[in-house]
């Protein structure tokens, strides 16, 4: 998919057409100064990609800012459409940028984009009658996933979780709750943490083998602690094959090896570990890898 940012004028209609607005001109101008300047700083969207999503600007005019062109520029271009781990990668980069915009009310948007049925809406605002803010946090992950409630798979399901870390009010529990309360599954949610092996299987060149890996070990019955072992030596691996610019994980050399057991055997300030801890690692590692 080649991108590009989507013309304003585009951007005027969805704000007349699907939004349904009143006062379109006003609220367009307040926020075409905002959007001009994401332009100007970044020319291309893969020029704003390229910067970690909690760490890109807002882009403000007084009160406005560019974060409502943002979510019309990914639904327009169908930025995260696809099954595949470069389309699940772009839905992990949306949902993290929309939840460090701060607090902002987007409750409005899903079902006026066709993502959520005024059914589904009107459920989940019973649930959210002490207004902790539920259907608020469900609609900002949504619009980072960009596909209807029923679609969601257990990839989309366990954002709520990167979206919401360690949240009790929101989380991938939480909105399986939901899912099974809209008859979208066959069981209420379990409380699941986030592993190491998570994140492998979501990365943008390796993802597809972590998966195989993953399901490898399931179906060998491996143990829950073993998978979380297996995965934080495959976090370290590709964190090192990133480091140096790896495509090709099969043509590694023996100098290679010995640097990546020299990196792996040392903490994130460059210290070793102990004798024992090295042991235990270099083991996991080497049966790993």
């Amino acid at each position: 998919m080649t991108l590009e940012w989507t013309p304003l004028s585009e951007f005027r209609k969805f704000l007349k057409n699907t939004l349904r607005l009143n006062h379109v001109n006003q609220v367009f101008s307040s926020i075409k100064n905002p959007v001009l300047q994401l332009f100007t700083t970044f020319p291309a969207p893969d020029n704003w990609l390229a910067v970690p999503p909690e760490e890109r600007p807002t882009f403000r005019h007084r009160d406005s800012r560019d974060l409502w062109y943002v979510i019309f520029w990914a639904w327009h271009t169908g930025f995260c459409k696809g099954n595949d781990v470069v389309a699940q990668y772009r839905r992990n980069d949306l949902v993290c940028y929309l939840s460090t915009r701060g607090r902002v009310n987007l409750s409005d948007f899903p079902v006026k984009m066709g993502l959520l049925k005024n059914s589904e809406a009107e459920h989940i605002r019973k649930k959210d009658s002490n207004r902790i803010g539920l259907f608020n946090k469900l609609s900002i992950h949504l619009l980072g996933v960009m596909k209807p409630l029923g679609d969601f798979t257990e990839e989309d399901i366990a954002l709520a979780d990167v979206m919401r870390p360690n949240d009790k009010r929101y989380n991938a529990k939480c909105l399986k709750d939901i899912l099974f309360e809209l008859g979208y599954s066959d069981e209420p949610g379990r409380r699941r943490q986030r592993i190491l092996f998570d994140d492998c299987c979501e990365h943008p060149k390796w993802g597809d083998i972590a998966r195989e890996f993953r399901e490898h070990l399931k179906r060998s019955n491996s143990l829950d602690y073993y998978i979380r072992k297996a995965g934080s030596a495959l976090h370290k691996f590709f964190k090192w094959l990133d480091q140096h610019g790896e495509s090709d994980a099969s043509s590694l050399e023996y100098e290679d090896f010995l640097d990546l057991f020299d990196y792996i055997l040392k903490n994130n300030d460059g210290e070793e570990f102990s004798a024992k801890y090295t042991g235990n690692k270099s083991s996991t590692h080497k049966v790993i890898l």
